[in-house]
């Protein structure tokens, strides 16, 4: 069922009985707005079994909906929870999008018609000794920077005004504002990783890694690409890059083959290479 807004509250306390989070502070984006997203859920004897939520969003011309908070209460694991909901979610939700996508392993998403389709690059840089560029902590105050900045250096995704911060904020990142005195960017990074999740601005990537040092110390520190993308400035640039196959995807009307083929993996005239410059933070 699609849960009400006074049924939500109980399947956020459910996701963080599971999770061991607290996802009104971890996912804000869904689950701190009243239209953020929505949440299903199985329940049994009149308690929540599983659920899942999705988010939903705009990239170029495609409808895109991505999946999340994937989850099921131990004692009722191996009952087809996940299989009822996604069986609900194909017949009744997912045919409004043109792709939807999660992350998650193959061998769990897979048979419910995900194939592994989507890559991104980490690129890691060895930071320099200067620092050229200021760095300051990001708050909900600076939303109309970090939307300008967005609408500048973004991918056409549509991020609302009044919510951009909360999605930069989702996962538990930490947004920074960078700026020379002239011009301004910002990232949303881990810190404990070392990791930039999403970075937009006019500087060189070495020159971001260059001036986060300070912060984190000695070693190095990683800059996640766009989904099937590579960015020619930081292969140039960095020190090392990983190519990790981490999310899923489905397409309309295609079986898992059929979405292989049409995406290219296989197929020796793909009609698309989807998603390309989709951000990690455009989805759950």
């Amino acid at each position: 069922m699609l849960e009400t807004a006074e049924g939500l509250a109980e399947a956020v306390a459910f996701a963080n009985c599971q999770f061991g989070l607290d996802f009104r502070q971890f996912q804000p984006k869904i689950y701190g707005f009243p239209d953020g997203g929505e949440t299903y859920t199985y329940r049994k004897n009149g308690e929540i079994a599983g659920m899942l939520s999705v988010y939903p969003c705009i990239f170029q011309n495609y409808k895109c909906l991505s999946i999340g908070t994937v989850c099921t209460a131990p004692a009722y694991r191996g009952q087809g929870i996940m299989t009822a909901l996604f069986t609900r979610l194909q017949e009744a939700v997912f045919p409004n999008y043109d792709i939807v996508t999660l992350c998650g392993k193959r061998e769990r998403y897979e048979h419910f018609g995900f194939a592994k389709a989507m890559t991104y690059p980490e690129y890691w840089f060895c930071p320099r000794s200067n620092a050229p560029l200021r760095v300051q902590t990001a708050n909900e105050g600076d939303k109309a920077l970090l939307h300008d900045l967005w609408e500048v250096y973004g991918n056409g995704v549509r991020r609302p005004l009044d919510r951009i911060f909360y999605i930069l904020k989702s996962a538990g990142h930490e947004v920074l504002l960078l700026s020379d005195g002239s011009r301004w960017g910002y990232l949303a990074w881990k810190p404990q990783k070392r990791l930039v999740t999403e970075y937009c601005g006019s500087w060189r990537p070495q020159n971001v890694a260059d001036s986060l040092s300070p912060l984190c110390g000695n070693g190095k520190i990683g800059m996640m690409g766009k989904f099937n993308c590579q960015d020619i400035e930081s292969l140039q640039d960095c020190d090392s890059y990983l190519i990790r196959n981490h999310g899923n995807i489905w397409m309309k009307d295609a079986d898992v083959k059929k979405t292989y083929d049409i995406c290219g993996y296989g197929g020796k005239n793909p009609e698309l290479i989807l998603p390309t410059s989709l951000f990690f933070l455009d989805g759950i």
